[in-house]
C-alpha cells in the first residue's frame, strides 16, 4: 500500500536535455519574435514616432516654402511638378537617416546593454538565423516607417499645392530614398553587433557620413 501511495506521488520523469523538443525554432518564428521585441520596446517605438513626426515637420516647412516661392507654378510650366513634389517629400532625408541609424543601433545594442542577448541566443542557438531574423524584422519596420513618412508627407504636400506623381525622375527619387533608409538601418545593425554600443555605433556612422 505504501508503495502505491509513493507511485501516485511521483513526479513525471524529467525530460532529458538531449531529447527532441516539441517546439521547433523556425525562421518565421524568429522573425515574429524580433518584430515583437522591436514594437514593444519603448525606446525603439518612441524613436520611430518622434523621428517620423520631426521629419514630417521638416517636410511641411519645405512644402510651405515651396508654396510661398510659387515653385509649383514654375515646375508645372516646365512639366516637372512631380519631381518637385518628390524633392519636397524627401527633404528630411538627412534627419530621417539619422533616425534610422539610431533605430538600427538601439535594436541590437539595447540587448547587450540589458544583458538579454544570452536569452536570445539560448532561445535560438543558431546565430546566423538570429541575425537574419533581426535584420529582416528591422527591414520590415524601417520600410513601413519610411512609407508612412512618404504618405503623410504627400498628404501635407497636397495641402500646400504640390502635385504628387511618379513621372520623370520622381519614382527614382522615392526608390532611392527608401533604399537609403533601409540600408542605413542595416549598416547600424551590423556595426552595432561589432561595437555593442549604441552611442559608439551612432557616432561612428555619423562621422563617416
Amino acid at each position: 500500500a505504501a508503495s502505491d501511495v509513493y507511485k501516485r506521488q511521483q513526479l513525471p520523469p524529467r525530460i532529458s536535455q538531449f531529447a527532441a523538443p516539441s517546439y521547433r525554432v523556425t525562421m518565421g518564428r524568429s522573425v515574429r519574435s524580433e518584430l515583437r521585441k522591436i514594437l514593444t520596446l519603448p525606446s525603439l517605438r518612441w524613436t520611430l514616432i518622434i523621428g517620423t513626426l520631426f521629419s514630417l515637420a521638416i517636410t511641411a516647412l519645405t512644402a510651405w516654402g515651396s508654396s510661398e516661392l510659387e515653385l509649383n507654378t514654375y515646375a508645372t510650366a516646365m512639366g516637372a511638378e512631380h519631381s518637385l513634389a518628390a524633392y519636397v517629400l524627401i527633404s528630411a532625408s538627412t534627419i530621417f537617416q539619422i533616425i534610422m541609424v539610431a533605430f538600427g543601433a538601439v535594436t541590437v545594442c539595447s540587448e547587450y546593454a540589458a544583458n538579454t542577448m544570452r536569452s536570445t541566443v539560448s532561445a535560438d542557438p543558431r546565430r546566423w538565423r538570429n541575425v537574419a531574423a533581426r535584420a529582416l524584422a528591422l527591414s520590415l519596420v524601417a520600410l513601413v516607417t519610411t512609407l508612412v513618412l512618404l504618405v503623410l508627407g504627400a498628404v501635407v504636400g497636397t495641402l500646400f499645392g504640390l502635385t504628387i506623381g511618379f513621372s520623370g525622375d520622381a519614382w527614382w527619387l522615392y526608390l532611392n530614398f527608401i533604399i537609403a533608409m533601409v540600408t542605413s538601418a542595416w549598416m547600424a545593425l551590423g556595426i552595432g553587433y561589432l561595437l555593442r554600443s549604441s552611442a559608439g555605433t551612432i557616432v561612428l556612422i555619423l562621422a563617416v557620413m
